[in-house]
Parts: C-alpha cells; structure tokens; sequence
C-alpha cells in the first residue's frame, strides 16, 4: 500500500512549511486498492502519541533469536505492539462508509482490518537522515563547529519530503556514549526449553541522550530548544541521535 503523511497543523501551512512541534495529531494515507486504476484513499489521523506510549510499544516489541538444538531463528514481535498503539492513538478513518463519513471513535477502530493498521503505522514515521558535512567552499575552519555534528531529516513520503529538520549534536562524552549504546540495543537472554536471545531498545534512554545532546534545531516553528526538547516527537528524536552517533563512531575509526 502506498502511504502518505500528512502532519495536521492548527495553523494554515505556509508556501514553505516549517515542522509543526505543536501538531496535535498525524494524519496518514493509505490506497485501499492499491494494484487497481479506480484507488479508494482513506485517510487515518490519530492523535499524536507521548513518549510513555512510544516506550510501552518499544518494551513490547522485540527482535529474537531462538535456538532449535543447532539451528537458529530470528522472530521479530511488531505487529501487535503496532496494532495496540495504533487502537490507542486512533481519531478517525475516512473511505469505508458509503455516505463518505468518517469513522470515528474506539468502536470505529476495532473494525479496521489490521493490514490497514500496519500500514498506516509503518507510513507514520517515514524519514530520511543523513549527515551534513563541512562547507567546503569556506575559506576558513570554523572553531565553532569542531566537536559537533550536524544531520539533516526528511520527514514525510516522497524524495523531496515535505518538511526538513537540521538537527546539530555535541559530541558525547564516554559516559554518554556508553548510555546511548545500552539505550539503543538491551541484550536479554531468556533460559528455558529454548535459549532465546532479545534485542529490544530503551526509548525513553534515548530520548534522554538527544536532550542532553541536543545543541540546535533548523526547520521548526520554534528556535527555542527548552520548547524543541519538549514538543518533538520521540521517534524523530531517536532517529536523528542515532544517525549522529553513528557518524561520530565512524570519524573516530577514520
């Protein structure tokens, strides 16, 4: 199914858009019929989630590696995690009502099929990150800049993405990094009939490293990192910090 974000913003959007923090809720678009020439496009807007919420789907959700004697298999829980926030987050859906009427409220969503859920939840956070490198046409190396690194993030569908935001990091300090690692990816081992390894990530701790790294933000309706800090989503944060971290582990192997 083809998916389309949309961030509903209170305001009308401007010719060049910049990131509505304050948004109150996503609005994503998937085609019904999506190998037909007649699409039906239904429109689902949920309510924008909190970083409690995020965190509970993050504990639920896990990558597993079992062992079977001397094989091994990799299962990965997703989907219900997906299905449960989707419920939780779930405002309304157009294009399943012949009146053309939204369906709207918890009864509403339990009606949905799933395949739809997924898909609406997998065109929620669609993004882009890359890094940003030095300006090569200065004609001087900025002091400033030593010690940081910037990324740049496409949010929204398409290659051109409808908004853009300019995330600059400090570097970590060892502690720091060492949080992040054990943040990003907790190894559980879980002993019984069959060894089963889980990977699963700490939300909230990397959420706690991007505010603590965190230096600036181009792009958004606000400059002011007291309010970024607070109203960005915990998905775009995790995204960035983790492109961050990354470029910063590869200058130091450089």
């Amino acid at each position: 199914m083809t998916t389309a974000l949309e961030l509903t913003e209170p305001t009308p959007p401007s010719p060049n858009p910049l990131f509505p923090l304050n948004t109150p809720d996503y609005s994503v678009e998937i085609n019904l019929r999506p190998s037909s020439d007649r699409p039906i496009w239904s429109r689902h807007t949920l309510r924008k989630p909190t970083l409690d919420q995020l965190a509970q789907r993050d504990r639920e959700t896990s990558v597993s590696l079992v062992e079977h004697g001397h094989e091994e298999e990799i299962q990965a829980e997703t989907d219900g995690p997906n299905i449960r926030l989707y419920d939780a987050l779930f405002l309304r859906a157009t294009g399943y009502r012949p009146d053309g009427q939204a369906h709207e409220g918890a009864e509403a969503a339990k009606s949905i099929p799933v395949s739809h859920k997924l898909a609406v939840m997998n065109g929620l956070y669609l993004t882009d990150e890359s890094v940003l490198a030095d300006d090569e046409d200065s004609e001087f190396f900025d002091l400033e800049k030593v010690g940081s690194v910037r990324i740049k993030q496409g949010i929204g569908p398409g290659k051109v993405a409808p908004f853009e935001l300019v995330h600059t990091f400090r570097e970590p300090t060892p502690k720091e990094r060492r949080q992040y690692r054990e943040a990003a990816g907790a190894v559980r081992i879980v002993r019984g009939r069959q060894q089963r390894t889980k990977v699963m990530s700490n939300l909230k701790g990397v959420v706690a490293i991007y505010d603590a790294l965190i230096q600036s933000v181009e792009g958004a309706n606000t400059t002011d990192l007291k309010a970024i800090k607070e109203q960005l989503d915990p998905v775009f944060k995790s995204k960035a910090v983790a492109k961050a971290m990354t470029a910063l582990d590869a200058a130091l192997q450089d």
